[in-house]
């Protein structure tokens, strides 16, 4: 969540009407995926038949785009202003600043709404669930309990937070938190209610004010970015990486890539700049079309994903993680605002 809701940092996100180029950024990007993943058996991809849901704002609609098709082949109104929509395979919610709301995308019908304290973060991976309320909680739950959610019937994995913390999903369905100055895995584990964490992490020299610090993971790989220190935590060892030394001024706008499928770099995009930072090597700048492909990731947030030879950029940033239900994650994109 990208997909994702999370705290209301304004940063003038212009939403479009879904046109036929939008789709074919998508179908870009599912092609992106296929020639760059190391390779599966067709018996062990289970593509989902839920398509890549997507919410217009402008024309308070909310649609599943069937990829293969290149056309959107179901449509539901909105229920307000500035929502979103967040998916992993089959489950879909549309969230906003009173809760979440799940999609039955067979039906293409919306289900009641489930209130969370105003302004929560929500995040999804594989049939997992992260809430980070604004005082501090965070609970793990399954999609099917998330649809029958409330805040004072479940107990949290953490509380006494300091604010909202910022949260992640791998796409095994870990769950990484940043409690302050410690860093938090959840393993998955079978039942939500027996999730336990780690032992913790400590990360020095990291803001404590939550709005400045963003956290995604790359496979099993955590990344903190710190706006105010204007610098990186980088994968298990959390690493320091200093932007300071390739000319980055402010990360006041800059946006981390979505959590996705493990690899060897991450990206990250400022206003005008889109790196593409490897875990153990030397950071590297799109160019020629890197501004074009930094300002779509802070519009919608980066998946990461190398792009090829005259790749439009913008295929760089359609969001990523409309996951199957299947034993290993099938390559498309998560749903997302467009």
């Amino acid at each position: 969540m990208s997909v994702t809701a999370r705290p209301k940092r304004r940063r003038g996100r212009r939403v479009t009407v879904v046109s036929s180029a939008v789709l074919t950024v998508v179908a870009l990007v599912l092609t992106g995926f296929a020639l760059s993943h190391p390779g599966l058996s067709s018996s062990e991809v289970d593509v989902s038949n839920g398509g890549v849901w997507v919410a217009n704002e402008d024309g308070g609609l909310i649609g599943r785009v069937n990829v293969d098709a290149g056309e959107i082949d179901g449509k539901i109104a909105s229920t307000g202003q500035d929502l979103d929509i967040i998916q992993s395979g089959y489950h879909v919610f549309e969230t906003g600043a009173r809760g979440i709301t799940p999609i039955n995308t067979p039906s293409v019908t919306r289900g009641g709404l489930v209130e969370l304290p105003v302004d929560s973060t929500v995040e999804i991976g594989k049939d997992r669930i992260v809430i980070a309320a604004p005082d501090g909680r965070v609970w793990i739950v399954s999609p099917e309990e998330a649809a029958a959610f409330s805040p004072a019937a479940v107990d949290p994995v953490l509380e006494g937070g300091k604010g909202l913390l910022p949260v992640t999903v791998t796409d095994d369905g870990n769950v990484f938190v940043l409690n302050g100055t410690e860093l938090l895995k959840y393993p998955r584990s079978d039942s939500t209610q027996e999730t336990t964490a780690e032992k913790p992490q400590i990360v020095g020299n990291v803001s404590t004010k939550p709005e400045d610090v963003q956290l995604t993971a790359v496979g099993e790989e955590p990344v903190i970015l710190d706006r105010e220190n204007r610098n990186l935590r980088v994968g298990s060892d959390l690493t320091a990486y200093s932007l300071i030394d390739h000319g980055v001024s402010s990360l006041e706008r800059a946006e981390l890539q979505q959590a996705g499928a493990a690899s060897d770099s991450f990206v990250l995009a400022t206003e005008d700049t889109l790196f593409l930072i490897p875990f153990d090597g030397e950071t590297r700048m799109r160019s020629p079309q890197a501004a074009t492909a930094a300002r779509w990731c802070l519009l919608h947030r980066c998946r990461g994903a190398p792009m090829g030879p005259g790749e439009d950029p913008s295929a760089m940033c359609v969001p990523a993680r409309a996951r199957s239900p299947s034993r290993r994650p099938s390559p498309m994109p998560r749903g997302r605002r467009i």
